[in-house]
């Protein structure tokens, strides 16, 4: 047994800001394609392009700017705001993490000695 949390920013409307946003954002990052995120995030490209915009709207914020394809294809990057949101995100989910899991440890015995049903 562990504990496991999920970090979300609620954003008053109906587009909050969770794991799948942020790691759509991350393989944009990479990858430098929408296309190729949706990809490596095994969703597909208009589920990716849906969830982006839900996200954009969440943040009142521009999180991609994109260039039009030609020989090569179009191109992806995250914004400065993007970016930022990212990083500001990886850093209170890790420290969630590190507190949840402080917290697990020091009930943990209590957990595993409370009374199976099926005693």
């Amino acid at each position: 047994m562990y504990c496991d949390i999920r970090l979300r920013f609620v954003t008053g409307t109906m587009h909050d800001i969770g794991p799948g946003v942020i790691e759509l954002l991350e393989e944009i990052n990479f990858s430098g394609s929408v296309l190729e995120a949706s990809r490596r995030t095994k969703m597909s490209y208009s589920k990716a392009l849906k969830i982006l915009k839900n996200a954009e709207l969440g943040c009142k914020n521009e999180l991609i700017q994109s260039r039009s394809g030609g020989a090569k294809g179009g191109s992806s990057v995250l914004t400065e705001y993007a970016k930022n949101l990212v990083k500001v995100y990886r850093e209170i989910e890790n420290a969630t993490y590190a507190t949840a899991t402080d917290c697990y440890l020091k009930y943990k015995d209590t957990i595993e000695s409370l009374p199976s049903e099926h005693d």
